[in-house]
């Protein structure tokens, strides 16, 4: 039903010494298949997997690790591109299979299953061009195919619209200039967290592990951490920093300086900072949104280092300023931002509901 990495070439035979476009794995976003079309290289510094060629309607699909779904469907790609080797390109039979079909289909769970069952083990778990051949999918009548994409795109928009709201809103304080303004590390202690290493060792399905906090387990939209998806032995615990309910957490590298409140107990790694002992200056609350704000981020953003990944550390952390206004003029800047909020957590919550509503409708095109 579709052809799989139809061609490969060099690139400085494609493009001579003109820049391309490179899509390696860290371009596709897992799960939403979003893609980063950034990442401009030079054909004589091209990276040995930068060969496959790819063209608008094909559907990448991430062989390293396929569980964690970095597949992407390809429209609007530059004149220039080329993907990575560590992708299968599939670019499906028209007359029998509409490419965003392909697309959809590949990323459920029933499809992704199969690909899991067939990986290798090892540092990098992995499957070929054969295994991706001999996947299996439901295949409707093409007309039933166009009009379940065209239902699942209006699905898509819904979400694709409310994630916008929930990426592009911060808190922005209207500052005083009569307020003090302190540094950060004057009113928190911050500390790293830590990393048992290899953390695969310390991974655990065991009642006695303790809880492993990573980026993953923060919702879209949310301001706390409530469970974890993973736990750590409590010998990998001895490695890490234990977060207690209350505390502050930071992403520190990525989508760094995103702020969040630990509603559990658990341990953090060492991309996370921990934020503790509040002054009694600062109401909570007003201490989250403060962090959340577009004021602070300018900040964080002029502070990370680390050369190709954004990163902040400890130091630069604690040297960031914020404003302190009197304690009740905190809780009514706290009490609009908890309006603004809830709107957020709503589309958030739309966001979850039409998610579902795709998954359960390509499980019915799977007869579940």
């Amino acid at each position: 039903m579709c052809a799989i990495n139809l061609s490969s070439v060099d690139p400085r035979d494609r493009f001579g010494d003109v820049d391309f476009v490179y899509i390696d794995i860290s371009s596709v976003e897992n799960e939403t298949g979003r893609l980063n079309l950034t990442n401009i290289v030079k054909p004589a510094n091209a990276p040995q997997r930068a060969r496959r060629v790819v063209k608008n309607t094909d559907v990448l699909i991430s062989t390293v690790r396929p569980n964690l779904k970095a597949f992407a469907y390809l429209d609007s790609l530059p004149e220039r591109v080329l993907a990575s080797t560590g992708f299968a390109v599939l670019s499906a039979r028209t007359e029998f299979l509409s490419p965003k079909f392909l697309y959809y289909i590949i990323k459920t769970d029933l499809a992704v299953s199969q690909m899991v069952s067939r990986m290798g083990r090892g540092s990098y778990p992995s499957i070929n061009q054969e295994d991706v051949s001999q996947l299996q999918i439901p295949l409707p009548p093409l007309p039933v195919q166009e009009a379940l994409v065209a239902e699942l795109d209006s699905y898509q928009r819904i979400i694709d619209g409310a994630r916008q709201v929930v990426a592009n809103w911060r808190p922005r304080i209207d500052v005083d200039p009569a307020w003090p303004v302190v540094a950060l590390g004057e009113v928190c202690e911050i500390v790293r967290g830590g990393s048992p290493r290899p953390i695969r060792d310390y991974i655990t399905d065991d009642p006695n592990g303790v809880n492993w906090i990573k980026i993953g387990d923060a919702k879209q939209g949310s301001k706390y951490i409530t469970e974890t998806v993973e736990r750590i032995t409590p010998e990998g615990a001895k490695k890490s920093r234990l977060v207690k309910p209350g505390d502050f957490i930071l992403s520190n590298s990525m989508s760094f300086g995103r702020p969040y409140i630990l509603a559990t107990e658990g341990y953090i790694h060492d991309g996370w900072l921990l934020l503790r002992d509040l002054s009694t200056d600062l109401d909570r609350d007003y201490l989250y949104y403060i962090l959340g704000s577009d004021q602070v981020l300018a900040q964080f953003e002029k502070a990370a280092t680390g050369g190709v990944v954004n990163n902040l550390n400890s130091r630069l952390v604690r040297e960031v300023q914020i404003p302190i206004p009197p304690l009740q003029q905190q809780v009514s800047i706290v009490a609009e931002f908890e309006a603004e909020r809830r709107v957020i957590e709503s589309n958030a919550d739309l966001i979850a509901r039409y998610e579902q509503k795709i998954k359960a409708r390509l499980a019915r095109v799977w007869g579940k």
